[in-house]
């Protein structure tokens, strides 16, 4: 999915879900979650981490189609810790394609938040659910890479690679100063956004 879309995406996502109580997860089958908002649109968010697809987007409301409840231990995840819940924010890093998801539990029973990961890496796209101390708690993926496979009840690392781009805004003004912080930075631009590469 194209950076700076996902960026987009991501404000969008906090403008109209910010405050909204996450009423149901459902599956759309493997890899694929839609999270059902009560707010006044009915909003959806659908995050998708199959390898070919990887992708998240608003949604409104749909009375046409009724999906399952998620039948994998993801699904069932979600649905214990985070239905019910109070969207705080969705938020991208700059030049990073991990969304964070952050919920507070509806009625302060004393659980600290939850926060949901969103890795859209391309073939390592990953869906992870983490505590408040930001421990894994599931995912949907357990990934070949031993370096990468995420291990439940350990804590999360970000995948390497952000450090070069620390503090570099997300502006196409940017792009000049791309190149004294990269060894390859048409490459760096290709995986982030296409789009923008091919101009």
């Amino acid at each position: 999915m194209d950076l700076f879309l996902l960026h987009a995406v991501a404000a969008e996502a906090t403008d109209r879900l910010q405050g909204g109580v996450l009423s149901r997860v459902a599956g759309l089958g493997a890899g694929r979650y839609l999270l059902h908002f009560a707010t006044p649109t009915h909003d959806r968010l659908l995050i998708s981490v199959r390898p070919d697809l990887p992708r998240l987007h608003l949604l409104g409301r749909d009375n046409r189609r009724h999906p399952e409840p998620p039948s994998d231990r993801l699904g069932a995840a979600l649905g214990r810790h985070l239905e019910g819940g109070v969207l705080v924010s969705v938020r991208a890093g700059p030049w990073d394609r991990v969304v964070e998801i952050r919920f507070q539990p509806a009625h302060g029973d004393g659980e600290g938040g939850r926060i949901l990961l969103v890795e859209l890496l391309g073939r390592s796209a990953n869906l992870l659910l983490l505590d408040a101390d930001r421990r894994i708690i599931d995912a949907a993926r357990s990934l070949r890479s031993a370096y990468r496979a995420p291990v439940i009840g350990a804590p999360y690392v970000a995948p390497p690679g952000r450090e070069q781009l620390e503090g570099l805004p997300l502006d196409p003004a940017a792009l000049d100063l791309l190149g004294g912080r990269v060894e390859d930075p048409a490459g760096r631009l290709a995986a982030c956004s296409p789009l923008l590469a091919r101009h």
